[in-house]
């Protein structure tokens, strides 16, 4: 049980801003390439992505934001039905979205560190919600991708 109340999003809040602080004091500005109108469109493409999965994912279930321990249920629909971490999975695509606007260095390193923190967090919350669920969690993983939601966005895709 210790295990599951040091697996909070508090800490890794903290790695991110350590990583982005080093980022932004080491790194160049200097842009790398420009996008120009296209770069803006996945940007805000990135920015609705971000809003959307942001927006559900909090309101479906406000014991996210809480360690694995504070967690008393699983929740396997909406956002949740297409990512088993649509609130990392926000974040990624936003950071990476950021790349393409203002395509730095420093913005580079930092969408990676992101991504990189994210997805270790993720994996370490996985690990704490299969300690605690069992075999209802390791079903949801079959059926549910980790972080982005490659099979919704190609069903969309062809649907438009």
């Amino acid at each position: 049980m210790l295990s599951q109340k040091i697996i909070t999003p508090v800490f890794m809040w903290l790695f991110v801003v350590a990583g982005v602080t080093v980022c932004f004091v080491l790194l160049p500005a200097k842009r790398l390439f420009s996008l120009g109108i296209f770069g803006w469109i996945l940007f805000v493409a990135c920015g609705i992505y971000w809003i959307y999965i942001l927006s559900r994912g909090l309101l479906m279930h406000r014991q996210a934001i809480r360690s694995v321990a504070g967690i008393d249920h699983l929740l396997t629909d909406g956002v949740y039905k297409l990512s088993r971490h649509p609130l990392y999975s926000a974040h990624i695509v936003m950071a990476w979205g950021i790349v393409l606007l203002i395509a730095t260095p420093k913005a580079l390193t930092i969408a990676l560190w992101i991504t990189i923190v994210l997805v270790a967090w993720a994996k370490l919350e996985e690990w704490g919600l299969q300690q605690k669920f069992g075999q209802v969690y390791i079903d949801y993983k079959k059926t549910t991708p980790m972080i982005i939601p490659f099979r919704w966005l190609i069903k969309w895709l062809i649907k438009n």
